[in-house]
């Protein structure tokens, strides 16, 4: 996530203006907003992604604080086919075309990644959540059988004094 934090970082917004003022982007520049335009909800148009990047700062705003946690698994795979798996999905490559889109390009990859260690961590932290509490209950339970083989112990020594 740290990847993708960095790549959002990098952008700065004139270099956003000048993208969003293109009428014939480049193919990796289409390429890239494609799949950003539909992690934010929009249609993936080249006329929807300058109308969204040409207000620059809510977009910047939404990227950097984009939560990858409420993205649809259908929606990534979906990405991940369509886009990603295309050998130009590539963030040096797109960058020789535009370097604000090479960033988005590392920042679209970078999210794909954390989605696939997210999804396999959260499962892990529940099930981790679930034993400690179990672990928890017993260890109680456990505390309160000493605390009554102590009492009788002690009532055993007392006899026997």
């Amino acid at each position: 996530m740290d990847k993708a934090k960095a790549a959002v970082a990098s952008l700065e917004a004139p270099q956003v203006v000048e993208m969003a003022a293109l009428n014939n982007p480049p193919e990796g520049v289409r390429l890239v907003l494609e799949p950003i335009m539909l992690l934010c909800g929009n249609k993936k148009d080249w006329k929807t992604a300058q109308q969204t990047m040409k207000k620059t700062a809510p977009f910047l705003k939404q990227l950097k604080e984009f939560d990858v946690s409420s993205v649809k698994e259908s929606l990534i795979q979906k990405i991940r086919k369509d886009y990603l798996s295309k050998s130009d999905f590539v963030p040096a490559n797109v960058a020789r075309q535009s370097v604000p889109a090479g960033a988005m390009c590392t920042w679209v990859v970078a999210l794909s990644a954390y989605q696939l260690v997210y999804k396999r961590i959260v499962p892990k932290k529940a099930k981790l959540a679930e034993v400690s509490k179990a672990a928890s209950e017993a260890k109680a339970i456990l505390d309160e059988k000493l605390a009554g083989v102590r009492a009788a112990q002690d009532k055993v020594d007392k006899l026997n004094a």
